[in-house]
């Protein structure tokens, strides 16, 4: 099987698996979830989607690349001494109050270009629900560490208005999304006879629906409360535009098929 064809066979199942999951959900309020009625008040805690999201930057200890591209997994913690093995950094963000995550992998070499995840990951995107830009983020400390993050940081600050916060240390913040999100990549691995060895472009292609699978099993509670949120505006994917070489460039293959889904044929 081709690489493409690879894709199509992973989204169209797992579009199902989301189908299901999603069948549990009744019409109107209050929510069901595996049977049971939940009839939370909301506003009463303030929860809503894009209120406040938190970012996690950091090196997979068991994912890694080949030369051509094809990802392993190691059970035994990866030594980056080691040479002929690519690592492979983690770009997660976690919507705080409805557990719904974006996440991406990309070569440690190439995980530099945080304004063209944070624009995935805040447009609108076909079988994903996280769109628009949040009132807070909160970020790690290698981001402000790091100068090239940091000046993404400040021009999507200055751009948009959003309150940069300190991401809380501990299990609080969440950091069990990034552990969730590398399992459903690791779900690539699991080749079946004829099928092409996963790719780290293939992760990344599929990185809308390996995120809604990572995310938290109550996330598709709030499909409907996304769908209110407002879009972010052009203005501010123009000017994440104008950062590249090649003008909007983080739109490019392969994330154009997270963008846009599969071509119809």
């Amino acid at each position: 099987m081709t690489d493409g064809a690879v894709l199509a066979w992973f989204l169209a199942s797992s579009f199902r698996l989301c189908v299901l999951r999603r069948q549990n959900r009744l019409p109107g309020n209050p929510l069901s979830y595996e049977g049971r009625v939940f009839d939370f008040n909301w506003q009463e805690y303030n929860a809503k989607p894009c209120r406040e999201q938190n970012l996690f930057i950091s090196h997979s200890k068991h994912l890694y690349c080949l030369a051509d591209g094809t990802l392993k997994y190691q059970k035994k913690e990866l030594d980056p001494r080691i040479s002929g093995k690519t690592l492979i950094t983690r770009f997660v963000l976690l919507d705080v109050d409805t557990g719904y995550l974006y996440g991406e992998c990309h070569e440690i070499e190439d995980a530099d270009d945080l304004a063209g995840f944070l624009a995935r990951a805040w447009i609108k995107k076909p079988m994903h629900d996280m769109h628009g830009i949040p009132s807070v983020l909160n970020v790690p400390a290698i981001a402000v560490k790091n100068e090239a993050y940091r000046a993404d940081l400040d021009l999507i600050s200055k751009t948009t208005g959003l309150q940069l916060g300190d991401l809380p240390s501990g299990f609080s913040a969440g950091v069990h999304a990034v552990k969730q999100f590398e399992s459903a990549v690791q779900s690539l691995l699991w080749t079946p006879r004829g099928r092409a060895p996963a790719t780290l472009h293939l992760a990344q292609a599929c990185s809308g629906i390996l995120s809604a699978q990572a995310s938290s099993s109550l996330s598709h509670l709030w499909k409907e409360r996304w769908e209110a949120v407002p879009p972010a505006p052009d203005s501010f994917f123009a000017v994440i535009d104008g950062l590249y070489e090649e003008s909007g460039a983080w739109r490019n293959s392969p994330f154009d098929l997270v963008l846009k889904g599969l071509p119809k044929t």
